[in-house]
Parts: structure tokens; C-alpha cells; sequence
């Protein structure tokens, strides 16, 4: 919107929080191995997955560059492996093998984007409010207090 419908006329700062804006050593993974014929049953489309692979994300970045008058900001999410679930451990153990430390779907360092305001202390799942049948206390714990986070730091970055 931002770059391709003039979205700099009335959007003056975009904040992300834990995008893939370097794509997923994950979902290509699951594409190269075939994984992805499964994702029906969790409620995934498999072309919603290939548009998360490194290859695809590099092409949308290169043909949607920043707008000169937007500013960017990006929170990264970080959860420690043995903060996980079992999933979580093997999608986190998956994505280090490539990325380093990450929210067991996203690199920290992939979610960098513009002026980096640092990490939340979440898995993937949670940011996105995707259960996969289990509760997490620790999204009503935590999320609140980072979003209020997010809204003080672009206060103080004046907006």
C-alpha cells in the first residue's frame, strides 16, 4: 500500500513485529520438502507458505521499496528453545540451523526492518494468536505490555 497505491500520503511510520522480511529458512523448508501438502489440515494454504520463502521475499522487496517520506521500525520476537513446546523446539532447532536466534518461525535478524526497537519475549505462534489447540498464559501475560511498549516508543519517536 505504502510504495504501490501513494500509502506515504497518509501513513507516516509502519512498525512490523516479527515479519519475515528476509522470508523463512521454515517455509521453504516445508515447501522443498513437501510439507506443505499437509498445511491444509492446520488451515494453511500452501500458496500462502511459498510467499514466505527467502526467494519470494527478496522479489517483493526488491519490486516494493521504502518510501523516502515513511519512516520503518521493527520489533523482532525471541522465545529460548527450552521455553518451547515440542513443535516449537523442532520448527526453533529448524530455523537456527540457518537464521540463529529466533521465534521459532522468524530469524531475529530476518525481522530487522528500518530502525530496529528490539525483540519480544514470544514465540511466533503467540504473536500471531495461532494456539494449534493449546491456551498460553504467557500471550496474556506478556503481549499486552509490549504492545503498550510499541504505542509509548513511537510516542517518544514522535508520532
Amino acid at each position: 500500500m505504502i510504495h504501490h497505491l501513494q500509502g506515504h500520503e497518509v501513513v507516516e511510520s509502519l512498525t512490523t513485529i516479527a515479519t519475515p522480511h528476509r522470508g523463512s529458512s521454515l517455509a521453504k523448508r516445508f515447501i522443498d520438502q513437501g510439507y506443505d501438502r499437509h498445511l491444509a489440515r492446520l488451515g494453511i494454504g500452501a500458496e500462502a507458505f511459498r510467499c514466505l520463502t527467502p526467494q519470494f521475499v527478496q522479489g517483493l522487496n526488491e519490486a516494493t521499496p521504502d518510501h523516502p517520506d515513511v519512516r520503518y521500525y521493527s520489533y523482532a520476537g525471541f522465545k529460548p528453545r527450552n521455553a518451547m513446546s515440542g513443535w516449537g523446539r523442532w520448527a526453533y532447532d529448524r530455523v537456527h540451523e540457518r537464521e540463529g536466534a529466533n521465534d521459532g518461525f522468524v530469524g531475529v535478524q530476518g525481522a530487522v526492518w528500518g530502525r530496529f526497537l528490539g525483540t519480544v519475549s514470544a514465540a511466533h505462534l503467540e504473536l500471531i494468536d495461532w494456539r494449534l489447540g493449546v491456551r498460553s498464559a504467557h500471550r496474556f501475560r506478556v503481549l499486552p505490555d509490549f504492545y503498550d511498549q510499541v504505542l509509548h516508543n513511537l510516542a517518544q519517536l514522535g508520532h
